[in-house]
């Protein structure tokens, strides 16, 4: 149980990470 939910944590900061390195503009950088 607590993988599954560590898979997916790790799968959507992978897709936000891809986003972002598509459009830098859309995360400002504090």
């Amino acid at each position: 149980m607590l993988l599954l939910l560590y898979y997916l944590i790790y799968t959507l900061s992978e897709d936000v990470q891809r986003i972002w390195a598509a459009n830098p503009d859309l995360i400002p950088i504090q």
